[in-house]
């Protein structure tokens, strides 16, 4: 699994609709740390998941 589609699966969880753009923009707006981790976990670790959500739910809601 790749981080394309660990944002896809959020965007869905939050109702959105996964466009290229949005994930892109998700994608780079990721902190050091969550990249690090998945570098070191995996993107499928419920860890990653979790930190990744949490970033794109303050994206989309703010």
């Amino acid at each position: 699994m790749k981080a394309e589609d660990i944002i896809n699966d959020v965007l869905v969880d939050v109702g959105k609709t996964p466009e290229e753009l949005l994930k892109a923009t998700i994608f780079d707006c990721l902190p050091d740390s969550i990249n690090g981790l998945a570098k070191e976990q995996g993107w499928c670790d419920i860890e990653v998941h979790e930190k990744v959500y949490a970033v794109a739910w303050k994206m989309i809601n703010r």
